[in-house]
């Protein structure tokens, strides 16, 4: 079994797919001859081969624009981006004006410093 590759799979589908397996093991469990250990085991291998396809860096870039645009709210806007030196930028917008830039190394870190930009800024 070797290392999927990423696809363009939605991620929401492979999602569903691991936590059927997990119901799946989970009813093998707790009725060992409703569902047989050997398609309990297949499903298992199937869920983590599709967690394996997850690309990881664009669930970090989600996870910090819903951070960041749970802060800002309207009339800005805000895009969230991935820097080449492995940075998160935010970009808090009024229009087309960029009114700041904003960038730390993780989703969390990104809201904290909107959140606190914001307050300084009011």
């Amino acid at each position: 079994m070797g290392m999927p590759n990423h696809t363009s799979r939605p991620v929401l589908h492979l999602l569903d797919t691991a936590i059927g397996a997990l119901k799946l093991h989970a009813l093998h469990l707790e009725h060992p001859t409703a569902v047989n250990k050997d398609i309990a085991l297949d499903a298992g291998r199937d869920a983590l081969d599709h967690l394996r396809l997850i690309d990881r860096e664009a669930l970090q870039l989600a996870e910090a624009y819903r951070c960041v645009s749970a802060i800002v709210k309207p009339p800005l806007s805000v895009t969230v981006a991935p820097t080449t030196t492995g940075m998160l930028t935010a970009t808090i917008m009024d229009g087309t004006h960029a009114l700041q830039t904003i960038q730390a190394k993780t989703p969390e870190g990104l809201a904290e410093l909107v959140r606190t930009r914001q307050r300084v800024s009011a």
